[in-house]
């Protein structure tokens, strides 16, 4: 009798466990949400810069912020907000074409098993300017970020506000 309640009891905390882990994943990653509960000042400011693209798709992010994904002229385009409406990256794929050399070069030498699949021009508000390489090794993907003078920033340098997807 013992035995029976203790594996069940065993059971119990093991799914109970596995359900939890789901959730919180699941919760940790950026929320696609409708227009209607992105903050009036976010919306603004982004039609203040980008008029009104169309099909326009909001995410909120990890720590608050809301990811604007959309197209312009020809571009695939994000913008990220804080909750005021502050701006605080736009990004933009950028062709391995367009990427500088030096970033591809300096990328290989710190991973050099995986191949470069693609890339990002990162702009903040102040001007500063970032690359975002993706490289990849079968179905691992890695985010490296090099700033404007082909200095290595980290990987996943801006996961505090976006999602790399």
């Amino acid at each position: 009798m013992y035995f029976d309640c203790c594996f069940f009891m065993k059971t119990i905390c093991k799914n109970f466990i596995c359900v939890l882990s789901v959730l919180i994943l699941t919760t940790a990653r950026a929320q696609e949400i409708p227009s209607e509960k992105v903050p009036a000042s976010v919306h603004s400011a982004f039609k203040s810069m980008y008029g009104e693209p169309k099909s326009v798709t909001w995410k909120k992010e990890r720590a608050g912020y809301y990811e604007a994904a959309f197209v312009s002229g020809k571009k695939q385009m994000k913008a990220v907000y804080n909750a005021n409406g502050l701006l605080q990256r736009t990004f933009e794929p950028l062709s391995l074409k367009k990427m500088p050399g030096k970033v591809i070069e300096e990328a290989r030498k710190l991973l050099p098993d995986h191949t470069p699949s693609e890339g990002r021009l990162v702009k903040s508000p102040d001007g500063k300017i970032f690359y975002d390489l993706t490289m990849k090794k079968g179905d691992e993907l890695r985010y490296l970020t090099y700033d404007k003078n082909y200095n290595y920033m980290g990987e996943n340098y801006f996961d505090d506000l976006v999602d790399p997807e």
